[in-house]
């Protein structure tokens, strides 16, 4: 294995020096043109292609020679050596263009520039015709050629006459090498000869070739020139009869024609003859150049005679005593011959359909009339010669009518700002009338028409008093008729539309309501429309007012009369102008609003009463028995028995009095609870002693001979151990978040004094009962903490039934929003000074006491029955 190895790296090497041996590359590769790049049309010429090569070692190399025209291949060679070339042994003008050579040796390949080699020099053109003897008309079919030349080629023909320029016609060929064309042999052609050349373009540069052989072809004539003769030949006059003759020779008759014309016009003409005859009788527009045209096949000859004919007579002359004349006049015609007399006379009158004739004599005397305008002419005729003279125009005038001045749009006015356009018109009268247009005794404009003028003023202002008028005028001569003055109206346009109305944005229901739409001005009278927007727009009511304003009453307004209303002012201008819109919101009447209010609230006042109710048989039946005060009856039926009108206090500490016997002891002072939290202290200081044997019973204060007094500063009174803060016993009323009027509702009470025994008292006061000790021993006291969570308890149910009804007023005010919405406006139309409004609010007040004091004495009693407990 080691053995082969070193084989292999052997090889391996020599191989590598063996390709490194044979490197070489191109240095340059040119091409060479010999003589020269340019060289003359049919000499020798030889292109060579060298490549330099340089080589790492002497070794043979294949050369693979390639040498191209206009990128076309035209010669390859393989050699051993680095040099080729191509021979052209007769260089023509197909060799010009640019020369490429290509080498490529083993796998590398190196091109030349290009070099351009021009052949100068064409060969000489072939020319060849299909026939050398042919008559006139006939076609020769000529041929050019440039066989060794190639594609593109530019051919020209030569047409050579004795004595004339040569004319010559040349003939692109894009992909041949030869050209024909066809040349037709013309009168006075008689020995042609034709030859032809070829062009080339090389380099943007023409090169020519030369002429080349000439043919000649002979040309024989089909006929002879023709001969034109008149009869009588001269001293031709009007009314004779001339005769015209066109004659020729000809070789064979067939497909002759033989033609006579005047002016481009022709006259008569032959077929197959060698003889043409024309006469007629001679007259003035018989003058002039006449020609006779012989032709067969595409030959062609003519002959041309001049004729001059004498005037027999002139023209006749019509002469009018007028041309413009009035209606019923006399007109006479007369018809003349200067110089000449003897002749038969008309006179006619011209029309589309045909010459009316009148009289057949020299002159004509009528009375004319409207329709008798027109063109008339008289005829002469003498020896069968009729001429006729210029038409004379006789024009008869009707007097025009009273001018009539209107305006365009019918009636007499305008809008300022517009303009006007006026009408004049005249019924009668023959045309052309001239108007004319006076605004006040100014000349405006003047119109030249047949029936009618217009006038355009734009200069249209307001208080301008000057009148209209027109006058008409032909040439009759009854003169100008004037119209009538004619005084226009000015329109001024409705400007600035508003809108107003009385109340103005709120308006209750049911009251009435006035709108009021002006404007600043316009003419009268104003179409006055009022309108309400919705998704359409409605109309409500419209007036005709002679003024600048127009009002609308609406007696009863309704909730479906909230909305946007707008008017739109009108008149004769024809131009709307619509105002700014405004927004009339129809809110509840201040009434109604009391009712609802009121009726809700005594609503709510019921709710809570009646769930007040319910809470208190609930925790009746919760705590067995039902409480009663024991004893001669309860505190109650006391309070029945008062015969006066006493506050909840008063009337509880008053039966309290007549139950036990220290009455003389509780002293009663009127003081007042703003807010429900001080009942709650106040029940924290009162301490009740019950016997439930019902032997005896006492008041006592904190178990100990303490005077509850009353503060001197404000009434409030805060007994026993100070005031706990608990937030279970707020109460918060139900209509707390209503506003300041709930809130400042103030509940009387009376405050209770406990006097302990004095003991330097009459001895018979204190026999009376015994001592206080005596009294109070066989009770217990309550402790008032528990007196407290009782109170709280109860506070709680007040609060539940509080809540409750501040559900049932929600709902009421759901209910009134979306049955009323101006409710929600209620207290700012208070605040506006609506009295009936205000005087509801205090019967609401003074009802929110009354059913604040029922609940308190409801919750105060069942209170005490508790601590009595």
């Amino acid at each position: 294995m080691s053995r082969l190895g070193r084989n292999v790296t052997v090889e391996s090497a020599c191989s590598e020096l063996y390709t490194q041996d044979k490197v070489f590359t191109f240095n340059t590769v040119e091409i060479k043109v010999q003589p020269s790049v340019k060289v003359r049309n049919g000499a020798a010429m030889s292109i060579t292609c060298h490549a330099d090569i340089s080589k790492s070692a002497d070794f043979q190399l294949k050369y693979n020679f390639t040498i191209f025209k206009e990128r076309k291949l035209v010669f390859m060679s393989v050699a051993d050596t680095g040099e080729a070339r191509y021979e052209i042994p007769v260089a023509r003008s197909s060799d010009t263009g640019d020369y490429q050579c290509t080498v490529r040796a083993e796998k590398k390949t190196r091109s030349s520039d290009p070099v351009h080699v021009w052949v100068a020099g064409m060969t000489k053109p072939i020319l060849t015709a299909d026939k050398r003897d042919v008559l006139e008309g006939e076609v020769v079919k000529l041929r050019c050629e440039l066989p060794e030349e190639e594609p593109p080629l530019l051919f020209c023909f030569r047409k050579i006459k004795t004595n004339s320029t040569p004319k010559e016609r040349c003939v692109p060929e894009s992909y041949t090498n030869f050209s024909e064309l066809e040349v037709s042999v013309e009168e006075g052609d008689h020995i042609l000869q034709f030859d032809c050349f070829g062009r080339r373009n090389v380099k943007l540069e023409w090169e020519e070739s030369a002429r080349s052989n000439k043919t000649l072809v002979t040309v024989r004539e089909p006929f002879i020139k023709p001969t034109l003769t008149t009869v009588p030949s001269s001293n031709v006059t009007e009314g004779d009869q001339i005769q015209f003759e066109c004659s020729t020779a000809v070789v064979r008759m067939r497909d002759l024609e033989i033609i006579l014309q005047k002016n481009k016009t022709i006259l008569n003409s032959v077929q197959d003859k060698k003889l043409l005859r024309y006469s007629t009788v001679a007259t003035l527009e018989d003058s002039g150049e006449y020609l006779c045209k012989v032709e067969q096949g595409g030959a062609s000859k003519t002959t041309k005679l001049n004729v001059v004919v004498s005037e027999l007579f002139p023209k006749p002359t019509l002469i009018a005593s007028m041309t413009k004349l009035d209606k019923n006049k006399e007109l006479i015609l007369n018809c003349s011959i200067n110089g000449f007399q003897k002749a038969n006379f008309s006179i006619l009158r011209k029309n589309s359909n045909g010459d009316i004739p009148l009289k057949s004599s020299q002159s004509l005397k009528m009375r004319v009339n409207v329709n008798d305008t027109g063109s008339y002419t008289c005829k002469a005729e003498v020896k069968g010669i009729v001429k006729e003279s210029r038409p004379v125009r006789i024009n008869v005038y009707a007097p025009v009518s009273k001018p009539t001045l209107s305006v365009a749009g019918g009636l007499p006015e305008v809008v300022l700002g517009k303009p006007l356009q006026l009408i004049c018109h005249s019924v009668m009268g023959t045309p052309p009338k001239t108007f004319r247009f006076y605004k006040g005794n100014e000349v405006e404009k003047i119109v030249i028409n047949d029936t009618y003028a217009t006038f355009l003023d734009e200069n249209i202002r307001l208080n301008d008093g000057r009148g209209y008028r027109c006058d008409a005028r032909n040439n009759h001569s009854s003169g100008v008729k004037s119209s009538d003055i004619l005084n226009v109206t000015v329109i001024v346009p409705v400007r600035d539309a508003s809108l107003g109305s009385v109340p103005y944005g709120e308006v209750e229901d049911g009251s009435e309501t006035t709108f009021l739409c002006s404007v600043r001005e316009g003419s009268w009278p104003i179409l006055f429309r009022f309108f309400k927007k919705t998704d359409r727009e409605v109309l409500l009511f419209e007036k005709v007012e002679h003024a600048d304003r127009a009002t609308w009453h609406k007696e009863t307004m309704k909730r479906q009369d909230t909305g946007t209303y707008y008017c739109v002012a009108s008149n004769r201008a024809n131009v709307d102008v619509r105002s700014h819109p405004i927004t009339i919101s129809v809110i509840l009447a201040a009434w109604k609003k009391g009712v609802i209010a009121a009726l809700v609230l005594v609503t709510v006042a019921g709710a809570a009463a009646l769930a007040l109710w319910w809470f208190l048989r609930k925790k009746k039946k919760a705590k067995g028995p039902s409480m009663e005060m024991s004893g001669e009856g309860c505190i109650d039926e006391v309070i029945g028995r008062a015969t006066q009108v006493l506050n909840l206090w008063r009337q509880l500490l008053s039966s309290v009095k007549d139950r036990y016997p220290f009455k003389e002891d509780v002293l009663c002072h009127p003081g007042k609870w703003t807010m429900m939290e001080r009942g709650t202290q106040y029940l924290r200081g009162l301490q009740i002693i019950y016997d439930p044997d019902n032997t005896s019973s006492a008041l006592a204060a904190n178990s100990t001979n303490e005077k509850l007094t009353r503060q001197p500063s404000d009434g409030d009174y805060y007994p026993g151990s100070g005031y706990i803060e608990d937030s279970e016993n707020h109460m918060k009323s139900a209509d707390e978040s209503k506003g300041p009027d709930l809130e400042s509702a103030e509940v009387e009470y009376t405050e209770v004094e406990v006097s302990t025994l004095d003991p330097h008292r009459d001895n018979k006061s204190n026999s009376k009962y015994g001592t206080l000790d005596q009294q109070m021993s066989p009770v217990k006291t309550r402790n008032v903490d528990e007196v407290i969570r009782d109170g709280n308890e109860v506070i709680r149910g007040g609060n539940e039934v509080i809540r409750g009804g501040n559900e049932v007023i929600r709902g009421g005010n759901e209910a009134i929003r979306d049955g009323n919405e101006a409710i929600r406006d209620g207290n700012e139309a208070i605040r506006d000074g609506n009295e009936a409004i205000r005087d509801g609010n205090e019967a609401i007040r003074d009802g929110n006491k009354g059913t604040r004091f029922d609940s308190l004495q409801i919750l105060l009693r069942f209170s005490l029955q508790k601590v009595m407990k």
